[in-house]
């Protein structure tokens, strides 16, 4: 189980109490698979969610379970490799008294909302901040409209916008911030069937959707906000001075009649180019391939000169330059110049990054190199597997081409297939390659993956199986040099 990475709001200290049981209950005293499940969480986490960062969390609030540095090594640290650090840390915070409710406040900082849902009520989603009513900024600017609310399980977001009659999603806008960089007063899109030039635009009324279960009653939306985007300022039309692009003179006739707003987005008729889509910065490692867009309207033809560091490098009638593979020689500051046969544009300029690419050892340094390999196919209550068997002796073939030592084993039941994971630990060590791969009937249930064993009994339960965390827990406490496991399961019953 890994932290759940939600942009939501914390509990308050009334949320923290709102529980399936007692608040002031000793963590002691909860269910032990809630903490078992909790203990193997916080124990194989990455460090912004593991046992140390609940540490963190519990000693800024509460002063009794606070810990110096050396405690925190003597009693939990020392206990990685060949015990659960957690498993000591929460025996020494229920020797202190933790009770439930203080164990809530720090998983919910946490965001571990799989473990909190065995111990916390449902609330129903309470919207506290609405997004802004009305919104009025200028072309180019970000947009920006926030929506605030509580409840358990978090709540999910879906912002949309009204298009036509109806309401749309806006594509991955599944926040509480709901941020659209370079709004437009106009976006020009396809044409249609007439070849007429089709706009949209980035203002209008938008409302976001909040859920936290699948039930009508789970379900709320926020008030709307009308979004108002005032026209950025128009390009002054000019035209060529004795063919020289970059000397320019005002037209007379064009500033006596500025084209109206038909005139200025319909290609057919503007007269000087007009850049619609702007090029963005970049950023790529060497040898990749980046590619750099402007899109002008315009009367055609409209050819596109790309310019790097000010000297031209590229000159094209596509709305694009694409690098094949990029090196440190095209890093620079990039704009574009589109030009038709009455004037030019510039875009803006834009910057390319190319970062060098990190040399890699990659000569071999392992002390040894070992696999386990098991398959399970004949199975008593569940369908017999034709695959698992081939698969195991085609793999034990290839691990041996790359100097594996290789054990590959068929058909063992649990009490086999957890002795053979402990002899497998046994042959690993500092500097060891480890493979472990098993091939049949598996699951998974409240984050952990199973390994169903063949005479495993029919309507069998998660202590008839072999839990697959458990097995990486325990080959990882060797402080092997590299560990690829591989399961090769269905991941439901």
């Amino acid at each position: 189980m890994t932290l759940v990475k939600l942009d939501i709001m914390s509990f308050s200290d009334n949320q923290c109490r709102n529980l399936d049981c007692d608040p002031d209950k000793l963590i002691s005293d909860l269910p032990a698979g809630m903490m078992l499940q909790l203990r193997d969480c916080l124990d194989n986490n990455p460090p912004t969610s593991n046992w140390r960062a609940f540490l963190s969390i519990i000693s800024r609030k509460f002063n009794q379970y606070t810990f110096s540095l050396q405690e925190v090594e003597s009693k939990f640290g020392c206990h990685i490799y060949n015990d659960s650090p957690s498993s000591k840390l929460f025996s020494e915070l229920s020797g202190s008294g933790m009770t439930a409710a203080e164990l809530v406040y720090a998983l919910d900082q946490l965001k571990l909302e799989k473990i909190l849902m065995k111990i916390k009520k449902y609330e129903p989603i309470d919207i506290i901040e609405q997004p802004a009513i009305k919104l009025r900024i200028n072309e180019g600017e970000l947009l920006q409209l926030e929506v605030k609310a509580i409840g358990f399980p978090y709540p999910r977001y879906q912002w949309f916008k009204e298009i036509g009659d109806d309401f749309e999603e806006v594509q991955h806008a599944t926040d509480r911030v709901l941020r659209i960089e370079d709004t437009k007063y106009v976006v020009l899109s396809k044409f249609n069937e007439r070849k007429e030039v089709q706009k949209s635009t980035d203002a209008g009324v938008y409302c976001c959707r909040l859920h936290n279960g699948d039930k009508d009653n789970q379900v709320d939306f926020s008030g709307y906000s009308t979004v108002i985007i005032d026209e950025a300022k128009k390009p002054e039309l000019y035209n060529y001075k004795n063919g020289d692009e970059d000397s320019w003179t005002p037209s007379s006739n064009l500033e006596k009649d500025p084209p109206s707003d038909d005139l200025q987005f319909n290609p057919s008729k503007t007269l000087l180019p007009y850049i619609t889509v702007q090029p963005r910065d970049n950023s790529v490692i060497a040898g990749e391939a980046v590619t750099l867009t402007c899109q002008a309207c315009g009367q055609e033809p409209m050819m596109y000169k790309w310019y790097r560091n000010e000297q031209l490098v590229f000159q094209t009638p596509e709305t694009f330059y694409k690098i094949q593979f990029a090196t440190s020689s095209h890093a620079g500051t990039y704009k574009c110049i589109a030009t038709n046969g009455l004037g030019s544009t510039h875009s803006n300029n834009v910057k390319l990054i190319v970062d060098a690419v990190v040399p890699v050892d990659m000569s071999p340094s392992a002390t040894d190199k070992v696999a386990l390999l098991i398959g399970n196919f004949d199975y008593r209550n569940e369908s017999i597997l034709k695959a698992p068997r081939h698969d195991v002796l085609k793999l034990a073939e290839i691990f041996r081409s790359l100097n594996f030592k290789v054990v590959s084993l068929l058909n063992l039941s649990k009490d086999e297939m957890i002795l053979a994971v402990q002899e497998f630990v046994n042959l690993l060590g500092r500097g060891v390659y480890g493979v472990f791969y098993f091939c049949g009937h598996g699951f998974e249930e409240d984050g952990r993956c199973y390994l169903v064993p063949p005479d495993a009994p029919a309507g069998y339960t998660v202590d008839d199986c072999v839990c697959a965390n458990d097995v990486q827990a325990l080959i990882q406490r060797t402080d092997l040099a590299l560990l690829c496991m591989i399961l090769d399961i269905c991941r439901i019953k």
